[in-house]
């Protein structure tokens, strides 16, 4: 998403920046399809025990959405 914001900021012509508006556009069109599992208080009770396991934080909050 930033890339598209930045192509559109760097342009200053409005007919330039059509191109990039409408990749935006499509990007969010595509991310609408996806559920966003929430991060939330039952998700840490289940994220705290695995904190010493050494693999990246992100992976493991990933691993916990997936049960």
């Amino acid at each position: 998403m930033r890339g598209w914001m930045a192509a559109i900021a760097k342009e200053r012509q409005p007919r330039r920046q059509i191109g990039p508006y409408r990749e935006l556009a499509g990007l969010f069109e595509f991310f609408a399809e996806f559920v966003i599992a929430p991060f939330d208080d039952a998700a840490v009770s289940l994220f705290e025990p695995f904190a010493r396991i050494r693999i990246g934080t992100m992976d493991k909050k990933i691993g916990l959405m997936r049960r």
